[in-house]
């Protein structure tokens, strides 16, 4: 997204943005999109019937989801004018939530705060929406159509651009399940073979972590993680999955030959191999479960 220009994140989106855009001409792209109203405009000649007016911004919607996302901003002109608007009755994240409702999936979107304009006379406001790219394409309007982003537009799909969405869908779900198998496969493991406190006269569960297998699904499964918190939280599995492999590589080099690594003795080495999987374990099973809050994975 072309966050040179203004933030990716609405939540970082005040007035002064607004002024900003208006100020240096930023035209539409594939990534942002001008509405002058977040209602439908009764007081003016509109050359739409309300259902026509709320089918356009719907797909308008669908058309980011199944594109790269990006950002609709109420309360400005196609001209680049601010034009800010009357706040609907009631919260404005309702009013916003009525156009994607029906959706199928539902679009994923991000409502800003009110962008209030500095003069005290005035209660009008603009408002950002940021649409993020689906994580399950296509997405179909309540119409049955399906429209994507292109450049400034929204297009509708061809029936090739369909079928090419439907065959990266089915990649994609069963990668999803793949990843699920393999976390649940983990959780279980942990919960067999590792949860305990680390039993010192045992070889360490090496076999316990199959961390290579699940690296390798977290990797098919990158549309899941768009978010940046989820990010964060997949940069961090993935350095406890490679210190799990360094424990167990470093195990493996001392039974071969201990002068390779930095313990005296088979009976050290096993100590702390033992307490190495056993706290990187935990802090893997601690992290997935808030992946699976941030996300629809399912698993035990």
């Amino acid at each position: 997204m072309e966050d040179q220009l203004y933030p990716s994140d609405v939540k970082d989106w005040t007035w002064d943005t607004i002024e900003f855009l208006a100020d240096n001409d930023v035209p539409e792209s594939t990534y942002l999109e001008y509405k002058k109203h977040l209602s439908y405009p009764t007081g003016e000649n509109s050359d739409k019937s309300k259902q026509k007016w709320r089918r356009n911004l719907e797909r308008e919607f669908t058309a980011f989801a199944n594109g790269c996302g990006g950002i609709l901003v109420f309360g400005m002109a196609d001209s680049i004018d601010p034009a800010p608007f009357e706040p609907p009755e009631h919260e404005v994240r309702r009013t916003v939530n009525q156009y994607i409702k029906d959706t199928t999936p539902v679009v994923e979107i991000y409502v800003s705060d009110p962008l209030i304009p500095p003069s005290e006379n005035t209660d009008r406001i603009a408002l950002a929406v940021r649409v993020f790219e689906a994580s399950r394409k296509p997405v179909k309007a309540s119409d049955s159509s399906y429209f994507v982003r292109v450049n400034d537009q929204k297009q509708p799909m061809s029936r090739e651009q369909l079928e090419s969405m439907f065959v990266e869908a089915d990649r994609r779900q069963q990668a999803v399940r793949q990843l699920e198998f393999e976390i649940s496969r983990f959780v279980n493991s942990f919960e067999e073979n590792i949860e305990e406190v680390p039993n010192r006269d045992h070889i360490p569960p090496l076999e316990a972590v199959d961390e290579q297998s699940l690296r390798g699904a977290l990797r098919q499964n990158t549309h899941l993680f768009s978010d940046e918190n989820i990010q964060e939280d997949i940069i961090e599995v993935m350095g406890i999955l490679d210190e799990i492999s360094s424990a167990k590589r470093e195990f493996d080099e001392g039974c071969r030959n201990m002068g390779r690594v930095e313990h005296d003795s088979y009976s050290e080495l096993n100590k702390v191999t033992q307490v190495k999987i056993f706290d990187l374990s935990c802090r893997l099973d601690s992290k997935l479960r808030d992946v699976k809050k941030k996300t629809q994975l399912e698993f035990p």
